[in-house]
C-alpha cells in the first residue's frame, strides 16, 4: 500500500490559491458599481424635500441642529482648555502645535 505524501508548502499554497480565487469570485458582485440604489435614494430625498413640512418638523430640525452646535462648542472649548493647560504647565511644543492644528481643522468644518 503506497501512501501519497505532500509537503506542507504544497498544501498551503494550493489552499491559499483556492481561497483567493473563491474570495475574488465571491466578492466580485459586491464590487460592481450599482447605481440603482443610489438613484432610488436620491429620488426619495428629492420627493421628501418637496413635501410641505409642519411646524413640529421645523422645530425638531432646529433643536437637533442646536444640540449639534452645542456639542461642537463644548468640544472646541475643551480643546482650548487643554491647549491652555499645556502652555501653562510647559507641554511639548509639538503637541501644542498639533492640538492647535486639530482645533483649527475642527473649526473649519
Amino acid at each position: 500500500m503506497s501512501v501519497e505524501r505532500r509537503s506542507r508548502s504544497t498544501l498551503s499554497s494550493s489552499s491559499t490559491a483556492f481561497s483567493n480565487k473563491f474570495l475574488s469570485s465571491a466578492l466580485n458582485p459586491c464590487l460592481r458599481n450599482d447605481d440603482s440604489s443610489r438613484s432610488y435614494a436620491e429620488s426619495w430625498v428629492k420627493k421628501y424635500n418637496q413635501k410641505p413640512r409642519s411646524n413640529a418638523q421645523f422645530c425638531l430640525e432646529i433643536s437637533s441642529r442646536e444640540a449639534l452646535i452645542d456639542r461642537n462648542q463644548v468640544f472646541a472649548q475643551n480643546c482650548r482648555k487643554a491647549i491652555r493647560d499645556l502652555q501653562i504647565y510647559g507641554g511639548n511644543d509639538a503637541l501644542i502645535a498639533s492640538r492647535n492644528n486639530k482645533l483649527l481643522t475642527f473649526e473649519r468644518k
